[in-house]
This record gives structure tokens, sequence and C-alpha cells, in this order.
């Protein structure tokens, strides 16, 4: 049924009156997420599913129907108004119970042929109780009415929270003996609603509130949809069907839908629906509106929102879920052993509550024994001391034994029966039927037979996982999910202890009753890593880069963590490293790096005689390092140790020795133009530039009174000056470019200068 997103879990809404003909809203409570939780703990076999036997315990459970009326007179057969319904009606409601929930309704026939085989039959019989709380017998089977007047309470219709808070608490009878139903006007357009069965000790966060307690549990249901006749006779709920839904949900059902948009209600065998549906949908309807549906939506799922005339079936799962809840609920399992149906004067009259062992539709995994164990209730009204049970699987091997002992009347006592053994692997069905209560006849038969299936599967999960180890470091090999272990190495322990020198394949075989299963595994050995280094020697004072290699992590002396490190040297170092592989095996290895001494240079070059020759020849003379040598020029590219033939320019040679250990220096080739400076008597003059093309600069050695002459190739005098300065500065750019001499003398000697201007 759809749910509706309020701010509490406790939200309701509800169900409108049949009569106005609006869609039908559940007021039955959202289920918890955590609720699953606990439901598929049950399904140990198949979690999220439930079983797919078709044979299970029958339950029966005892209804009291608390009709509340407004201080009315009893409404004749034919009433079609009033609040104090005939006990005509009670019973019609009460026969469509046990119809549509055994799957023998007269609308059976009209699920659509891809349906049929999913109809679930849940072999669950309801009961009006013929005994009441103090013993006493009933006037009327299942019947408490109720005046509201003499209870004080205000006048129908009432709201679920005046039911909740005052009705239930005030006329709630034995809820592990009774299924409570209340019936009466409701307010607010409400239909209905029910508790969900508690799970008890279950031990799960969350799940209180929503779950039926000793003072709420059981279905609240609007007079003029219970049942088909008198007030339920016309409008869009008229079959009984609001009270089918409901008890749905007081067995643990939820709405198709999931309560969510395509969501889950955890039956796989209800087609995925988007939402609710209502009215009544033709089949094929939303074919593919939600992912995995390709058949339409089950609208006539008793689960649904579609009208009465529109739901006729329950679904296998369905049946199978409510089955695990009704068997594991503690309020419900209470509920289904109770006797409250029989009358208390039956004499001899001994039957079969339910099968407790197997469960239903249990799984048992490698196992061909079963241990059956059988809850037998004395419905009768003498003391019980003797029974006569007789059992098999698959109605072969018959076995029969007598129980013997005391149980009062209306009391139920579980008894263990022989172990049955060399049970193949598939499905069974245990048959169990009791008689000859105290050695003579059984005043009621109806209750004498009941079965269960269980499944016995070969699927034994034997765990073992393979292992990595370094070389001698022992690793633990362990083998779960069987009860003995043979291990390869002869060991039967399900843990053992190698350490083998190379990697190994081991084989553990797991028995667990007729299961056998081997699994083999294997411990990979990582040898200890092997480290090496890429240099034994360095050039004295070159950084260089030291790699380790053969292991996947490093861990030098110095702290560092890489594979490589950067050493200066100028004498022999020692180092230590640490390598590890991914698995933690490892090794140290420590070593020395020895200096290798650099080779030394001395160059000269001879100069060129003119700007443009090339006849100039530079030579260098290495020494020291470890012979031989090799040369590389630039510019040019020679290889030897002189480069011939270059002309004017500045040259530079790489000398490497035979360890790779280098020396680099330059020379530089002129050409001669005859400028050069002339010295005499310690007057020490230069010129620079010189050559340029115009501004010059006479550069004395000491200071003191100096007499300049500049003059032509003439010999004609151009410039003459004095100075005690130990620079002058000329400025010839005005002048003829060529050459010019100049003439400077002193206390101290003389020079004689060429100077030339370009």
């Amino acid at each position: 049924m759809k749910k509706f997103l309020f701010s509490s879990l406790f939200a309701f809404s509800f169900i409108l009156n049949a009569q106005t003909n609006q869609p039908r809203i559940c007021g039955t409570p959202v289920l918890p997420q955590q609720y699953e939780t606990w439901v598929q703990q049950l399904a140990t076999s198949n979690p999220g599913k439930y079983g797919g036997g078709s044979t299970q315990s029958v339950f029966y459970i005892p209804v009291i129907v608390h009709v509340i009326h407004n201080n009315e007179p009893l409404n004749s057969n034919t009433a079609t108004s009033g609040g104090n319904l005939s006990a005509l009606q009670v019973q019609d409601q009460i026969n469509i119970l046990n119809k549509d929930y055994n799957g023998i309704n007269a609308d059976t026939n009209l699920i659509p042929a891809v349906f049929k085989p999913l109809l679930g039959k849940f072999k669950v019989n309801f009961c009006l109780a013929v005994v009441n709380q103090t013993g006493g017998i009933l006037a009327e089977p299942g019947i408490d009415r109720i005046n509201r007047s003499t209870m004080g309470w205000t006048a129908p219709p009432y709201s679920q929270t005046y039911i909740d808070a005052t009705i239930k608490p005030a006329s709630i009878w034995n809820t592990s003996k009774y299924l409570n139903i209340w019936v009466s006007g409701l307010s607010g357009g409400l239909l209905g609603y029910a508790t969900f069965p508690s799970p008890g000790t279950s031990g799960l966060a969350g799940l209180t509130g929503s779950f039926g307690s000793t003072t709420s549990d059981g279905v609240v249901i609007l007079n003029t949809s219970f049942g088909s006749i008198g007030t339920a006779a016309t409008g869009q709920y008229n079959k009984g069907r609001t009270a089918t839904h409901e008890i749905g949900h007081w067995m643990g059902l939820r709405h198709i839908w999931g309560d969510g948009t395509c969501a889950t209600d955890y039956c796989n065998d209800t087609p995925p629906a988007q939402t609710a549906n209502y009215n009544c949908p033709t089949f094929p309807y939303h074919v593919g509106t939600c992912s995995g549906n390709t058949t339409g939506e089950m609208t006539m799922n008793y689960m649904d929102y579609t009208n009465d005339a529109c739901m006729y079936m329950f679904t296998a799962d369905q049946k199978n879920r409510a089955q695990l809840i009704l068997t594991n609920s503690p309020m419900r399992a209470a509920l289904i052993t109770s006797t409250v149906c029989n009358l208390p004067t039956v004499g001899n009259d001994v039957g079969l509550s339910f099968v407790s062992q197997p469960t239903y539709s249990q799984t048992l995994l490698c196992n061909n024994t079963i241990n059956p164990v059988v809850s037998i209730t004395n419905f009768g009204s003498t003391t019980l001391n003797s029974v006569l049970l007789t059992y098999n699987v698959d109605g072969l091997n018959t076995q029969t034994q007598t129980w013997t002992g005391t149980a009062a009347p209306n009391t139920t006592f579980n008894y263990t029966l022989n172990t049955i053994n060399n049970l193949g692997f598939g499905a069974h069905v245990f048959s169990v039927n009791v008689s000859s209560p105290n050695g003579g006849a059984d005043n009621n038969l109806s209750n004498n037979n009941n079965t269960q299936n269980f499944t016995i599967i070969n699927n034994m999960i034997l765990t073992a996982f393979s292992a990595t180890t370094c070389v001698g470091t022992p690793v633990q090999l362990s083998a779960s999910g069987a009860t003995s272990y043979s291990w390869s190495n002869g060991s039967n322990a399900q843990s053992i202890s190698v350490s083998p020198a190379l990697t190994t394949v081991y084989t553990v075989t797991g028995t667990t009753g007729a299961c056998v299963v081997p699994k083999t595994l294997t411990v990979t050995v990582v040898t200890t890593p092997t480290i090496t280094v890429n240099k034994t020697s360095v050039c004295e004072g070159v950084p260089t880069t030291i790699t380790a290699a053969g292991a996947t992590n490093y861990t030098w002396d110095d702290g560092e963590t890489t594979a490589s490190i950067v050493v200066t040297l100028f004498s022999t170092g020692s180092f230590t490293v640490n390598g590890s592989s991914g698995i933690g095996c490892s090794a140290t290895t420590s070593f020395t790096i020895a200096v290798n001494p650099n080779p030394a240079l001395s160059m000269s070059a001879s100069n060129v005689g003119c700007a443009s020759c090339t006849n100039a020849t530079v030579t260098t003379y290495p020494s020291g390092g470890t012979q031989p040598y090799t040369y590389a020029w630039t510019p040019g590219g020679a290889t030897t140790a002189a480069a011939p033939n270059v002309g004017i320019g500045c040259y530079t040679v790489t000398v490497s020795d035979s360890k790779g250990c280098k020396a680099i220096d330059s020379v530089c080739v002129r050409f001669d133009t005859g400028l050069l400076n002339y010295y005499s008597n310690k007057l020490e003059v230069t010129v620079t530039p010189n050559p340029n093309q115009g501004q010059f600069d006479l550069n004395f050695s000491n200071e003191g009174l100096k007499s300049i002459e500049i003059s032509d190739v003439s010999g004609r005098l151009i410039e003459r000056h004095q100075t005690s300065s130990n620079l002058m500065h000329f400025d010839f750019s005005a002048s003829a470019a060529g050459l010019y001499y100049i003439n400077i003398r002193s206390d101290k000697g003389y020079s004689h200068i060429k100077m030339l201007k370009e």
C-alpha cells in the first residue's frame, strides 16, 4: 500500500469510507527498515527469500471481534445500518478470511494466467473463539459486544488516536490467545489499520512503536466494510477484503510497491510496482514502468489499494513470509497454540499445533539426518497421558513412537522424535500424525496431521586463503566452513603453520556430514632482495648520483628513503642501505665508494698571420687522472690533443680520463696587428681599446708630468698635451681612419706607441 512520507514513522493515512467512492488508503504504519533485518535473519538458508515449498504447518488463529455500538439494539441479519452487527455478518467475515487466505475464494478464476502459478495458500484457519478469558463459554462465538455508553466512551465515530489510547487498553483480550478485531464507526474516512508482529527480543535498534503490544495488538475495521452482508453489502469495499488486507499487515506483509516508488515488499514473486493502484485497473497494467517488471503490476493482490471486487490473491512468497513471522514473532507464536476455539468438554482430543524441527522450508547444509520436534496440544477436556505418533520423510520408512506423560487440558508441549538418518540431497517433506489419545479414539481428527518441508543441499562453502611470505618466515594457513579438515601435509587441524623454502601448493579437504570439499591454496615465497648499487667510484669533488636496485623500498644510513642519493666526495666514502620488498622481506648491504683524481690541463695557442688566416694551432697538455685521455674540442669537433689549422677565436677542450673524470679549459687565437705596446725605462703606457673607431684611453703606470705628441703617418703633428694624471682620453671620432703615432716623454723615460683608428 502507498507510503506517505510524513515526519514520523507513526504518521498514519486513512482509508476513506466505502460509500464515498474515494481511493483506498491504508492506516497501518510503515515498517522501519530494521524490521527486514530481523525477518531475513529468520530465512538463514536464503536471505531475502522465504523458501519455495508448498507444504508447511497449518495454523489455527482464534478471533475475538469487539463489536462497539452506540447503545443500539442488535442488528437484524438484513440490517444495512447500525453499529451492533449481527453474528451472521461477523461469521461472514470469518468465512471470507478463510477462503482468501487459503486460496479457495471463488474469484481466483480471475487471476491472469501469468500469475496463476504464484497463488499463495497460507494454510491459516481463522476460527471464532468459543471460550472467554475466564474459561467460560461465549454466548456468541467470537463476539464481544461493547456498549460504549456503559464504558464511558464518547459516541462514535472514533479517531485512531482515541481507539489506541482509550478503547484498546480497556477492551483488549489476551493477545497470546486471541486475534483482537475492533469493529466500529470510524472518523476522518478511516477504513482500517493493524499492528505489525513484534520481533520480540531481536536486539535490533529502532524496532519500537509500530508493533503490537499486550494493550494494542490487533486490527481495527470500519463497521460498514466488515464482511460482505448487512452494513457492508454495498460500495467499493463490500467483499470483506479490508480485513483480509489489514490482517496481512498483522502477519507482517508489506504493500506490494514496498512503500516507495518501485520499492520492494521483500517478496520476490510480486512484480515491482510504481505505487498504489486504485479502483479496478485492466490487466496488463504498467508493464515496464518499474525496472524488472515484464508482466504488468499485480493489482489484484490483497496488499494493493484496488477495490474489493478487484483484489483476489496472495502469492507464495507472501505466504512464506507470513509463515516465518507467525512462527518467530513471540506474540504470534503463542497465539497459534491457543485452544480457545475448542470446547472444553470434548474428552480426548489430541492435535498437532505445528512442527518445530525442521523449521519451515529449512535448508540443511550437508546433513543427512534430521531430529524432528513437534508441538502437541491437548485440545480435550481430559488429562492426556499417552499419544501414538506416526511419522516419515517423503512417505518412506514410516516410524511409530509413543509419548507418555501428563498434559492437562488446553496445554501444549514439545516432543522430540527419533533421529531420521540416511537422507539424500534435495527437497523433502516430513509428515507426522498423532492418534490414540490415552489409548482410545480421538474425538476431533481435523488437527491430527501436520507436515513440514525442508531441503538438504550439498553446498558447503570451504574457505581457505592463499598467502605470501618471506624466505624463512612461517605463515599460518586456516580453513573454515567444515566440521573436520585434512591437509596435504598430514595435519588434521583447522590451522597449520608452514615455512616453505620455495613457492608451494597445499590442499585442504573439508568434511561436513555427507559433504566433502577440497580446496587448494598457494604459499608464494618471496626471496630476500639482493641490493646492488650502480657506482663503485666517483670523480673527486663531482656531485654523483648513487642508485640502489633489487628492492621496492630503501632506507639509507643518512635517513634518505629514495632509491637514489647524490654524493660529492673528496676521499673514499662508506655507505649502508636497507632494501625491502612490498611484503616486508628486507636485506641490508654496506659498500664503499672510491675517489678518482681529476686530470689537470695546461694549454697553448699560436697566432694567425692575418685576420682571415687559419694557420694557428691550439694544444692541450693534460696530466694526472688515469690515462688514456680522450679529447673533445669546441668549436670544430677535434678529438686530438692539438687542434691545428684554426683561425681567430677562443677554443674549449674537455679532457676525459679512463675513469670518466674530466677537466675543461679554454685558449684564444689572435692576429698580431703590430699595435703592440712598447715600454722603456719603466715608463709603461697602454692604449685601449686599440684599434677602435675613435675613443682611446692612455693609461700610465706612474704619475708625474708627461709630454704627449700625436702625429700621423706622414709625421705631421696632430695634437700636443701635458698631463700629470694616470689616465688621459682622446676622441678621434672626427679624424680620418688610419695609423697614428703617440710619443710620450717624462722624467721616468719615454714610450712610442702605434694607435689605429678604424
